[in-house]
């Protein structure tokens, strides 16, 4: 369980560190993604390729097997996953901690899974799909 939330923490720091990172001009005003991706370097956002035409890591395995399965050993391969894959989420009806001034709570209901932060004051919630 400390696991899940030292993932939940480090997956909300690095949005909020990608929210607070974006790439600048030189003048030091923030890009839009359509110019950004225009510089050098790679960017996610950079290629044309549809989603359809992914064929995913099977087909690469077919060539490349080794490096398929090391990353699928890696914790990166294991941060992120369909919610009904989840051993954490299907063994734990209720996943929560206090950091600071906000709590984090993940609930697992037969309706679904939510996920909600507060302070006290505001909250937010979404379902995991």
């Amino acid at each position: 369980m400390n696991k899940l939330i030292g993932l939940l923490l480090f997956t909300s720091l690095i949005g909020l560190s990608n929210a607070v990172s974006q790439a600048q001009s030189p003048t030091g005003a923030p890009m839009a993604t359509a110019d950004r991706v225009q510089g050098s370097g790679w960017w996610p956002t950079k290629g044309t390729a549809a989603r359809e035409d992914y064929v995913g890591p099977d087909a690469c395995a077919q060539c490349h097997r080794a490096k398929v399965n090391g990353a699928r050993k890696t914790p990166m391969a294991h941060a992120s996953m369909p919610v009904a894959d989840s051993e954490a989420l299907r063994s734990h009806n209720r996943l929560e901690t206090q950091i600071g001034p906000f709590h984090y709570q993940i609930v697992s209901t037969a309706q679904g899974v939510e996920y909600s932060v507060t302070d006290g004051t505001k909250s937010a919630s979404v379902p995991l799909t």
